[in-house]
């Protein structure tokens, strides 16, 4: 992890173009919109976080055919119309798996 460290986490002078290069190639500055990839559970006898959630994003922007950037435990897309579009089928999704599980 040795030159990793010194490009991201140390800021290295030496290595400014490549990291500049390779923001603007990301183009994570376009990307403002945020969706939350950790939900809260609401399954009673399950893990914190709703392990159904994050899956329910990236089929619903799949279908939806919108670009995004996973950031940290974000997805980011580039206009709010996006973003409410596929937390509104990932919704919808999540609710069919959730019904599917009941007994």
């Amino acid at each position: 992890m040795g030159l990793t460290k010194r490009i991201w986490i140390e800021r290295d002078p030496a290595y400014e173009d490549f990291r500049r290069r390779h923001l603007d190639a990301a183009k994570l500055h376009e990307f403002t919109f945020r969706i939350p990839t950790h939900r809260k559970n609401s399954m009673a006898s399950s893990p914190r976080w709703c392990p159904l959630w994050r899956r329910c994003l990236e089929i619903a922007a799949e279908r939806l055919n919108f670009e995004h950037r996973w950031i940290n435990a974000g997805m980011f897309f580039r206009t709010q119309v996006e973003r409410d579009a596929v937390a509104a089928l990932a919704e919808t999704l999540r609710g069919e798996r959730l019904r599917a599980r009941e007994w």
